[in-house]
């Protein structure tokens, strides 16, 4: 079986993901055209505040959100729950969908922070890589969780990274206030908190899904 398919299982579709990730994209980038030939000085001030924010609830909306349909449907209280466990080889069928959706989940992020980048410039690009690799991992480690609540951490943690980063990021007048090594160092962390989560989280998939069946 595929990972799509194993992914629409769980989901249904993949088609709202698409379109609200395509949005996302042409916002993203109608607020870059604007501001490139802007010369008002609140324009460009709104769309640099503004941004940041929005890059991260497209994060948690486009992305975090499968990986999260996935993971639901390990719990009891989901639709489907015993239709998902009839199926021959569920506990692969589920770590397959994992996969699926955190392959699409870091794609989203990586063509995401490329087209900031173009437009705005490769710090607001390390802003996005950032936040998304980190939660991405985060949820991975929490996603296996039985408590509803505990999931929903990486949600409530991106809002609170984001603003402390970007402060401590960038500066009043726009500028990236660390080096070009330290912005690396950062980036390569949360990347290793994203591959490290992702393996943790397919690693114990199989014993997750097999312990809610006993």
């Amino acid at each position: 079986m595929s990972i799509l398919k194993a992914f629409r299982i769980f989901s249904g579709t993949v088609k709202q993901n698409v379109i609200l990730f395509a949005a996302a994209l042409s916002v993203t980038a109608a607020f870059g055209v604007v501001g490139r030939f802007t010369v008002k000085d609140f324009v460009t001030g709104f769309i640099e505040g503004f941004v940041p924010l929005f890059t991260v609830v497209v994060v948690m909306m486009s992305g975090l959100s499968l990986i999260l349909v996935v993971f639901n449907a390990n719990e009891p209280s989901a639709v489907g729950y015993k239709y998902y466990r009839s199926l021959p080889r569920a506990a692969e069928t589920f770590r397959r969908a994992l996969i699926f959706a955190d392959i699409v989940t870091i794609a989203q992020i990586a063509v995401f922070g490329a087209v900031e980048a173009f437009f705005f410039g490769y710090r607001l690009m390390i802003f996005t890589v950032s936040i998304g690799a980190f939660v991405v991992g985060l949820i991975n480690f929490l996603g296996l969780c039985r408590s509803p609540y505990v999931k929903l951490i990486p949600f409530f943690f991106a809002g609170g990274f984001a603003g402390g980063f970007g402060t401590a990021l960038i500066t009043e007048e726009g500028e990236l206030k660390l080096s070009p090594l330290a912005a690396a160092i950062i980036v390569t962390a949360a990347v290793s908190v994203c591959a490290a989560g992702v393996a943790f989280a397919l690693f114990n998939s199989k014993r997750a899904w097999e312990k809610e069946e006993r």
